[in-house]
């Protein structure tokens, strides 16, 4: 009678700790794959806005070449996508910024966003911001004149 509780036991453990086992790793991989979904819808829409923002200050750039109301633009935009908005010109000067004084920021030449929009194309990248001092995804988008790029839209979030 001994022996056969000791077996029943045995499966008993094997089986708990086959169940935690596979309840562990159906966790991280769901986990992971809710995370990865979620960045790219993320980033699908960060995009989208930032194409969106980067059409509307085409037109306000044509309307005001010296850019005096860029700041206005930044904050109405920031405040209804409820993201960050920076508008950084050709030569990487941040023209615009809704969370910094753009006289404050360093040239954004060199960022990878920047450099992809500055390129013609929709670019995103995710890494550490040195003005929040927190992890973003950034989405930049070329803002053109004609078929010259203009500036660069980023939003951040």
């Amino acid at each position: 009678m001994k022996k056969r509780n000791s077996l029943v036991w045995q499966i008993a453990l094997s089986f708990g700790l086959l169940l935690v086992l596979a309840m562990g790793g159906l966790s991280w991989f769901l986990s992971s794959y809710f995370h990865d979904s979620y960045q790219a819808l993320l980033e699908q829409n960060l995009t989208a806005e930032a194409r969106l923002v980067a059409s509307r200050v085409a037109v306000r750039m044509a309307e005001d070449p010296s850019n005096s109301t860029m700041g206005e633009i930044v904050r109405t935009y920031a405040e209804s996508l409820n993201v960050r908005v920076t508008i950084i010109n050709s030569d990487g000067v941040v023209l615009g910024e809704s969370n910094t004084d753009p006289r404050e920021m360093e040239n954004h030449l060199n960022r990878p966003e920047v450099q992809g929009a500055l390129q013609g194309k929709v670019t995103t990248a995710t890494r550490y911001s040195t003005t929040l001092k927190v992890n973003m995804l950034y989405a930049a988008a070329p803002v053109m004149r004609g078929e010259q790029v203009e500036s660069v839209a980023r939003l951040a979030i």
